[in-house]
């Protein structure tokens, strides 16, 4: 039987260059084992389900590398808090009260259109399948004004309100992407800190080899 004697030594025991080993080690340690961003986009799931879009997919690559960044998808979406939530239903009246008042159906949805890629622009939101829901016979009037209103949309859509509406949206949505993925960026920084992994090495009393080792 051999017995092998291996002396141990908190952090400030280390020389500057175990220190700087043993850093770069815990760094490593707890950016990629322990799921530090999965809270954080949870939290951004839960805040766009407020907004409207049902089981919102987040992706995100990051954080020093051209084409970084974060956007999200929605197979369906609901307009009316959508709107609300951006201020559109300010800006566009007409088509928020019908949706709203449901004489409108509708398809909205945010689609990503590139694949190898994850910024805010990697995705697209799309309002499709306008259809008017009211019974002519019973809401002429009304529906009279709404056909109108599609007809003018569907004739001219460069132009219509609807086109205008799905552009204010998706500028509304990278603002979103854009905001959610400067907090990750700056956790990460934060976590990645010198001082954060020495506060959290010296927390939790670690113990190194000479070169720097974490034991």
């Amino acid at each position: 039987m051999k017995t092998i004697t291996v002396n141990l030594y908190s952090f400030e025991e280390l020389s500057d260059e175990a220190q700087k080993k043993a850093i770069n080690d815990m760094r490593n340690i707890l950016l990629n084992c322990i799921g530090w961003d999965d809270y954080i986009i949870q939290d951004f799931v839960n805040t766009l389900e407020t907004y409207g879009l049902t089981d919102p997919k987040v992706k995100y690559t990051g954080f020093y590398s051209q084409g970084d960044g974060l956007s999200f998808t929605s197979n369906s979406i609901d307009l009316v808090k959508l709107m609300e939530k951006s201020g559109t239903d300010k800006t566009y009246p007409i088509f928020y009260k019908y949706i709203k008042d449901q004489s409108l159906d509708y398809d909205c949805y945010i689609e990503r259109i590139e694949r190898y890629y994850s910024h805010e622009a990697s995705v697209i939101l799309k309002i499709s399948s306008l259809d008017n829901l009211l019974d002519p016979d019973e809401q002429r009037e009304l529906c009279e004004k709404l056909e109108n209103y599609l007809d003018e949309d569907y004739l001219n859509p460069e132009e219509s309100e609807i086109t205008e509406l799905e552009r204010e949206l998706n500028r509304f949505i990278q603002r979103t992407a854009r905001a959610m993925y400067q907090q990750l960026r700056t956790e990460h920084e934060y976590l990645s800190s010198d001082e954060n992994i020495i506060e959290t090495i010296e927390a939790k009393d670690y113990l190194f080899t000479q070169d720097g080792n974490i034991y």
